[in-house]
């Protein structure tokens, strides 16, 4: 084979045969000018092409007479193509998964042009993977949607009924009885005086006058008087009604329990089921408690769970980390828990070791970026442990974590919030 270099003019590079090859053995070759290539097919064997003009031309003629469909033909296998072309005839783009080297074959779908977009439809089942088209232009944001009126106030529940009186403590044992005193005897009676003597009668006939009555006999002497028995001994002393009781801040303590009404109970102390911590001020119940109703101070349900770290209250945390949960860091996240609750007004697993309480629903303080509006939807942000808004584009389920009860300025806030994960 002979190599030929030519410096300028032109030059025509021709073969024999229609096998003979034509081969230039260099790294590089440039071309100044036009390079026109006149054949049936031309091949580019290489693993990278770069070509810098923004528009590439296919269907060109040069007689004017053009082919009705023009695109390009992607070759799957030795005998599988996949074809993306224009249809004159139909005035669309038509893709096909399957045709042959001519793009003659197979089934071709229209591709749809870019519509407005409508309202948000239910989610359907996932579909299998479609070939993915050609990327379009991107159309003009649409404008955000007037916010809906916040809907009435529900009426307040009825007033729970008042819980059965319970039942009175047992009545304490009375004291024993003291011995009465001996008894002595009765003083002996005085003696009877005597009798007056008696009046002469009267002659009979008229009557006479009544005799006059005898004197009374003098009172006998009264005995003397008995001694006095002994004193009883004191029985023993029934239950007191009233006790000393004295302020204390400090140890622990119990409740003393009587079994029914009543006076003179036994009073009776459980030290293992039911006792009251002055130090922390904590009540402890070893069991349920059964009630009606119940009401706190503090607005949150939380439950403890272990951190990587002591976060404030007001942090949001997710499921993450090398324990239980982290304070997040990404926009949106999936993974989100709550809340660092600052007051919990019922705490879940409450002995856990090495843990923090976390809000999963109800008011709590919590940390944002703002601005936030007043019911704005909240989720995790990009700066730590803070909420922001949620945008209407971004919502996916479980990225929720609660909505704002007040609004705020730009930068790093504090507000209430509603935490309502969904």
């Amino acid at each position: 084979m002979k190599t030929v270099k030519r410096i300028d003019g032109d030059y025509t590079i021709s073969t024999v045969n229609d096998t003979d090859l034509f081969t230039i053995d260099s790294k590089t070759v440039e071309v100044t000018g036009n390079l026109e290539v006149k054949g049936n097919v031309t091949y580019i064997n290489t693993e990278n092409l770069n070509i810098e003009d923004a528009l590439i031309t296919v269907n060109r003629s040069a007689n004017g007479v053009f082919a009705a469909n023009g695109g390009m033909i992607v070759q799957k296998s030795s005998t599988a193509y996949a074809a993306l072309v224009y249809n004159d005839t139909a005035g669309q783009w038509q893709f096909s998964s399957n045709t042959n080297a001519e793009g003659t074959s197979g089934t071709f779908n229209n591709m749809a042009a870019q519509g407005t977009t409508g309202t948000q439809g239910a989610t359907g089942a996932q579909g299998t993977q479609g070939v993915v088209g050609a990327q379009g232009t991107d159309g003009t944001q649409g404008t955000t949607g007037t916010q809906g009126t916040t809907g009435a106030q529900g009426t307040q529940g009825i007033q729970g009924a008042t819980g059965a009186q319970g039942t009175d403590g047992t009545q304490g044992t009375t004291g024993a009885q003291g011995t009465d005193g001996t008894a002595v005897a009765q003083g002996a009676t005085g003696t009877q005086g005597t009798d007056g003597t008696q009046g002469t009668d009267g002659t009979q006939g008229t009557d006479g006058t009544q005799g006059i009555q005898g004197l009374t006999g003098t009172q006998g002497a009264t005995g003397t008087q008995g001694t006095t028995g002994a004193q009883g001994t004191q029985g023993t002393a029934g239950p007191s009604t009233t006790i000393n009781a004295t302020d204390s801040d400090s140890g622990t303590y119990y409740p003393v329990m009587v079994s029914a009404a009543g006076s003179n109970q036994t009073a009776t102390v459980s030290d293992g089921k039911l006792s009251f911590n002055a130090t922390a001020g904590n009540l402890t119940v070893t069991g349920n408690f059964v009630g009606e109703a119940t009401s706190a101070q503090y607005a949150d349900l939380a439950e403890n769970y272990t951190t990587d770290a002591d976060y404030e209250p007001g942090t949001v945390v997710v499921l993450d980390g090398e324990k239980e949960i982290t304070q997040s860091t990404d926009y949106a996240s999936t993974h989100v828990a709550g809340v660092i609750s600052t007051n919990p007004a019922y705490l879940m697993n409450s002995l856990e070791p090495d843990s923090l309480p976390v809000a999963l629903a109800g008011r709590v303080p919590c940390k944002v970026i703002g601005p936030v509006n007043k019911g704005d939807i909240l989720c995790t942000s990009y700066v730590a442990g803070h909420a922001t808004v949620l945008g209407a584009d971004d919502w996916r389920p479980g990225a929720m974590l609660g909505k704002a009860l007040e609004s705020c300025g730009e930068g790093q806030q504090v507000i209430e919030i509603i935490v309502t994960s969904c």
